[in-house]
C-alpha cells in the first residue's frame, strides 16, 4: 500500500494513511511503551511522569487536592515526525503517561488533547483533504495502543501553540464541564513554557464569584528521541518563551484583556496577521541558526 495518496508530499503535505498501515509503522512504539512500563514497575513509583509542582490560589487548602477526584488529564501536542507521517517519541511518552494516569483513576477522568497544527510547517492532510490535527493522531494512538475509550478522549482542534493550548482547553472544555482537579502533561524540555502559559490563562479570575479555581498538577515526561544538540536548542527557546509569557501575563491579567491581546495581535489567531501563516522562509529567519536543529 502506498504511503500517500497524493504526489503533493513534495510540498510537505501528506494524505491520510489507513490506521492498519500506520500501526505497522509504529511497531517500535509498542516496544518502547512496554520497555517504559517495565522499568517503571521496578522503581519506587509506578508513574512514567515527574511532578513539577501545582498551580493554586494561596487561599486554597493544600491538602484538598490529594483527595479531590481527578477530572481530566490535559496533554499538549508536540508536532509530527519530519515527514508528517507519525508522532515523535517525546509525544508518545506523554501519551503513555496519560494512559497510565487514566488507568490508575479507573478510567474516570477525561484525557484532553490540546493541539491542532503548528505555524512552522505545513500540516498533513487526511481523507477528504481535511487537516490531520495533531490531537486526532494522538487520540488514535491512545485508542489503538492503550485501548482508551473514545468517549473519554476530548480534543482541541483550534490551538497552534502553547498559549492556545491553555486557552482553548480552559474555555472549551474545563469551564463548561466544571473541572476542579486537572493534570497538565508535557515533556521535560517544554515544561517551562507550559507552566507559564497555563498559570497565566487558568489563573485568571472569572466573573462568577462562586467559581472555585481549578487545581493543576504539572507532570513532565522524558525527552525521548531528541539529540543533545536539539534538546539544547529547544531549552534555549523555552527559556526565552517563558520570559515573554510571564511578562505578558502581567499586562493582560483578565479574560477580556487576554482575549483582546490574543485575537488581535497574536500571529496564530489574529486576522491582522493571518497573511503570515504559511510563510515558512520567514519562520526560518525568525528562528535563525536554530531552525534546522528545531526541525524547521
Amino acid at each position: 500500500m502506498s504511503s500517500s495518496f497524493s504526489s503533493s508530499s513534495s510540498r510537505g503535505v501528506f494524505y491520510y494513511r489507513e490506521r492498519r498501515h500506520r500501526k505497522r509503522l509504529t511497531s517500535f512504539c509498542t516496544t518502547r511503551s512496554s520497555s517504559s512500563s517495565s522499568s517503571s514497575s521496578s522503581s519506587s513509583s509506578s508513574s512514567l511522569g515527574t511532578e513539577e509542582g501545582w498551580m493554586r490560589r494561596e487561599s486554597d487548602n493544600l491538602s484538598s487536592s490529594s483527595t479531590r477526584p481527578l477530572d481530566a488529564i490535559v496533554v499538549v501536542a508536540g508536532g509530527f515526525t519530519p515527514d508528517n507521517s507519525w508522532l515523535p517519541e517525546w509525544v508518545l511518552e506523554r501519551l503513555d503517561y496519560c494512559a497510565e494516569s487514566h488507568k490508575r483513576a479507573d478510567g474516570k477522568p477525561y484525557i484532553c488533547i490540546a493541539g491542532s497544527a503548528t505555524p512552522h510547517k505545513p500540516p498533513p492532510l487526511q481523507k477528504g483533504g481535511f487537516i490531520y490535527h495533531e490531537s486526532t493522531m494522538m487520540a488514535e494512538y491512545l485508542i489503538d495502543e492503550h485501548k482508551v475509550h473514545p468517549g473519554k478522549i476530548l480534543k482541541d482542534t483550534s490551538s497552534m501553540d502553547t498559549i492556545g493550548n491553555a486557552y482553548f482547553t480552559r474555555y472549551v472544555h474545563a469551564i463548561p464541564r466544571g473541572w476542579k482537579n486537572v493534570e497538565v502533561v508535557t515533556s521535560k524540555f517544554h515544561m517551562r513554557r507550559v507552566k507559564a502559559a497555563f498559570e497565566w490563562v487558568w489563573g485568571m479570575p472569572l466573573e462568577s464569584s462562586n467559581h472555585e479555581d481549578t487545581q493543576i498538577r504539572f507532570v513532565s515526561t522524558r525527552d525521548l528521541g531528541l539529540s543533545e544538540e536539539t534538546l539544547l536548542a529547544r531549552e534555549e527557546r523555552e527559556i526565552e518563551s517563558e520570559k515573554q509569557l510571564r511578562a505578558n501575563a502581567k499586562m493582560y491579567d483578565t479574560p477580556d484583556k487576554f482575549a483582546e491581546w490574543m485575537f488581535t495581535t497574536h500571529k496564530c489567531y489574529a486576522v491582522t496577521r493571518q497573511h503570515e501563516i504559511g510563510d515558512f522562509e520567514a519562520v526560518k529567519k525568525e528562528l535563525g541558526s536554530n531552525a534546522e536543529k528545531l526541525g524547521y
